[in-house]
């Protein structure tokens, strides 16, 4: 993901955000660049949180830890994991929160 598009996001503008996400996850998918469209997955989901839609942040998050899982890729797993249990959290669905809270410290501790 670029940095203007985190910079946005860092400092809740988060509607001129959705563009310069959307082209890197665009960009990522056509170079098949694999980390970093979880990476840009992971802000999309970050950007939904933002405008309290949480069912379409679990997508992307569910989506970015498919990528990373068909790829091998722990940091990936991990992080969404985290992100998944966050937001799982943040929901009240503390047993989803659990288990992925629970699978990104065993990626870790790998």
């Amino acid at each position: 993901m670029n940095i203007y598009a985190s910079c946005l996001l860092d400092k809740r503008a988060y509607e001129q955000a959705g563009a310069p996400i959307e082209a890197a996850i665009t960009i990522c998918q056509e170079e098949k660049d694999y980390t970093n469209l979880v990476v840009a997955l992971n802000a999309k989901a970050r950007y939904h949180i933002q405008k309290s839609e949480h069912p379409q942040a679990i997508d992307c998050y569910n989506k970015a830890l498919e990528i990373a899982q068909s790829k091998d890729d722990k940091n990936g797993m991990s992080l969404s994991h985290l992100n998944l249990g966050l937001e799982y959290a943040t929901i009240s669905n503390n047993s989803k929160s659990f288990e992925h809270l629970k699978k990104s410290i065993e990626i870790d501790s790998l």
